[in-house]
């Protein structure tokens, strides 16, 4: 059965339906408005007896330059035609519109016209947006690639530069042609994977054949993305071949200065011995005791370069004692012994105008000071004391003990463990008495002639 609207009926719902319409709806006759709807007095801002009344034409709500393009869009009426209006209020709106020839009612127009503002600023942000990402990735100082089933599908102009390929070389084909053979399969885990937010960029090294037959080290950061509705990788890549040069210049630079420093410390330690030959050796083997109870104590591999310097040249400020007092075989008088005491100061003074990695100076300064304070030439406790001036404080006074001098035989060590160990706490770090006991008891340092 078919369901008909008696003519009544019928115009009364088309003419609802056409009042509550989203888009603006007109009747033209003769060039002027024998009908508008609701929304399209809203959009232009006028009542409908100001659109009907006489000398208002809907030419005169189109912006000035459109209006050819409107013309000839009216002229044809085959389609859709989008302008800009100008509303009441002076408002630049855009529309689209398209019109009609109404059947059997003298040609008349209808018109159907639709606000597109909204779409068109955010299609013009979007191609603004477009035109910005464009400009960055293709100036980029990195090369960008996204590779999709392990073929390039976007590169920009500095990766196909890093690469020595015309650009459109490069797309379409296998990135594993451009890496060397042990970067591939490498790069190749890195690149699978689910794309995602939660997928974190991977960096590796590899190396870049290029299309010359010269090579070239690029760091490659990589992350998964969908690209045109597959997964797919984002690569980054940057040459680091004049980086990496440079880091091993420096590497170099840094092991001629590390020798030349440590050839500066033996000469040092040396010059010291040959003003005391009874105390020679005496600073290497402190070294090496001072370093093994620092290794014991798990200090950092920083603290114990710094350790192993210091120590060798702790004993420095002698080179002012006059070598009669070093090696004098009977008891000093309060006048030498105030001059071996300002040792530690001279060294200070000797040191700490050179820049080394450490605090190489205050731990001279340092090393016989004492927790309880009784040490000098500052008296300091504790805490303000350096751990690695404590440390050394407890190896010389082993090794100083088991050595012969000229006023005295050489002690036991074990004569030498007591004396740390009574004094544990008092004038020596504990944890350092600790370790040095620990590394004699059980047979793991000894000391070498």
């Amino acid at each position: 059965m078919t369901f008909k609207l008696r003519p009544k009926r019928e115009k009364e719902l088309y003419g609802a339906l056409v009042k509550s319409s989203a888009d603006g709806i007109y009747v033209i006759s003769r060039g002027r408005f024998e009908y508008v709807n609701p929304a399209f007095e809203r959009l232009v801002g006028y009542s409908e007896e100001e659109i009907r009344g006489p000398g208002f034409d809907l030419l005169s709500l189109v912006h000035p330059d459109d209006r050819k393009l409107f013309k000839e869009g009216m002229d044809a009426r085959d389609g859709i035609v989008e302008f800009r209006i100008v509303n009441r209020k002076g408002e630049t709106k855009y529309v689209e519109a398209s019109t009609s020839i109404l059947p059997g009612n003298q040609g008349k127009i209808m018109g159907i016209m639709r606000e597109t503002t909204a779409r068109r600023l955010a299609t013009r942000s979007l191609q603004e947006n477009e035109e910005k990402y464009r400009y960055v990735v293709d100036r980029a100082s990195d090369g960008i690639a996204i590779i999709q089933d392990s073929l390039f599908k976007f590169i920009n102009p500095r990766a196909a530069e890093i690469g020595g390929f015309p650009l459109e070389e490069l797309i379409d084909t296998p990135f594993s042609r451009y890496l060397a053979t042990e970067d591939i399969t490498t790069l190749e885990r890195t690149l699978q994977g689910e794309p995602g937010p939660e997928s974190s960029p991977v960096i590796v090294d590899a190396t870049v054949k290029r299309k010359d037959g010269t090579v070239t080290n690029v760091e490659l950061s990589t992350g998964r993305i969908s690209y045109q509705g597959k997964p797919a990788s984002l690569v980054i890549l940057r040459d680091v071949t004049e980086r990496r040069r440079t880091e091993e210049e420096l590497s170099i630079t840094l092991e001629k200065l590390r020798k030349a420093m440590g050839a500066t410390i033996q000469a040092m330690s040396l010059t010291i011995e040959t003003r005391d030959p009874y105390t020679a050796g005496h600073q290497k083997r402190v070294s090496d005791l001072a370093r093994a109870i620092a290794t014991e104590m798990k200090l950092s591999k920083e603290d114990i370069d710094a350790i192993r310097m210091a120590a060798s040249i702790h004993d420095l400020g002698k080179i002012s004692i006059p070598a009669e007092i070093l090696s004098k075989p009977g008891k000093i008088n309060e006048f030498e012994f105030r001059l071996i005491q300002n040792h530690p100061q001279i060294g200070y003074e000797i040191l700490r105008t050179i820049e080394f990695p450490w605090p190489i100076a205050e731990i001279v300064l340092q090393h016989h000071e004492r927790i309880n304070g009784s040490g000098y030439p500052k008296g300091l406790r504790g805490e303000q004391i350096h751990v690695i001036a404590r440390i050394l404080a407890v190896a010389d006074v082993v090794e100083a003990m088991v050595s012969h001098r000229p006023y005295r035989s050489a002690l036991t060590l074990g004569e030498a463990i007591h004396e740390i160990t009574k004094n544990r706490g008092t004038l020596y770090d504990p944890d350092a008495v600790d370790a040095c006991k620990i590394l004699f008891v059980e047979g793991r340092f000894a000391f070498k002639n």
